[in-house]
């Protein structure tokens, strides 16, 4: 989980507002303290003590920090922490210092993940027709048969459902999206708006093929997905 969280910070722009910023740092401490079997509840200034206590220096003064935002023992106001802590404003202030560099670093590594990642679409299999010949052997089996067409039935409905009653919300925030999408990724990205229209527009005939074929449909990406339009600049590869 501490390493999902880490690739999931790395993946993305640090929030511009503080105080989603200091909460997403205290989910990362906490889950590190998991991950190491140490105290990471903050609820109570007893849970806080313990979990303080076993902290490093630097995730103290976080602590620090959180406590005068009032973001941890929210509840009890009449405990006396100098004892453990020795004086709170001054090290919630060398944490705030900190986490200027913090969100810097992060920032920058956001910043440079959306520049330089790409989005990929999955390659065809390699022996296409070993992979097809593979799938009719396995619904040769009537158990096997009988078990895809129900899983397909019930996945159609659910895919049928959603388009139905979420298309339109999706396709508003596609647009909110777009227009907050840098200019280089425009130019790689064929999930635009007007690929999506055309992409929904699809999905009645792409249902119907797959219910003509019935058992024989391989759920399966050959060339550049059935349901959407490839970006601008690969349309000559296809």
């Amino acid at each position: 989980m501490f390493e999902l969280c880490q690739r999931m910070l790395a993946a993305r722009k640090p929030s511009f507002n503080y105080a989603t910023f200091l909460r997403e740092r205290l989910a990362f401490i906490q889950l590190k303290a998991i991950k190491e079997g140490r105290p990471y509840q903050v609820i109570t200034a007893d849970q806080f003590m313990a979990t303080f206590a076993r902290e490093q220096k630097n995730d103290q003064n976080l602590l620090c920090e959180l406590y005068l935002h009032n973001e941890v023992v929210s509840e009890e106001r009449n405990i006396n922490m100098t004892p453990v802590v020795v004086d709170t404003q001054l090290r919630a202030f060398i944490s705030f210092l900190a986490n200027q560099l913090n969100w810097k670093n992060s920032y920058i590594s956001g910043l440079q993940n959306e520049q330089n990642f790409l989005l990929w679409i999955r390659a065809e299999p390699q022996k296409p027709a070993a992979f097809i010949s593979q799938h009719l052997k396995m619904i040769g089996n009537d158990e096997m048969k009988d078990h895809v067409m129900k899983l397909r039935t019930e996945v159609l409905t659910d895919c049928q459902q959603y388009i139905k009653t979420k298309a339109s919300l999706a396709v508003e925030e596609n647009k909110l999206f777009w227009n907050n999408c840098p200019t280089e990724r425009r130019e790689y990205h064929p999930y635009n708006p007007s690929n999506l229209q055309v992409a929904l527009s699809r999905v009645p005939r792409y249902v119907e093929s797959m219910k003509f074929c019935a058992e024989k449909w391989i759920g399966y990406r050959f060339k550049f997905p059935l349901l959407w339009l490839p970006g601008d600049q690969y349309k000559g590869k296809f």
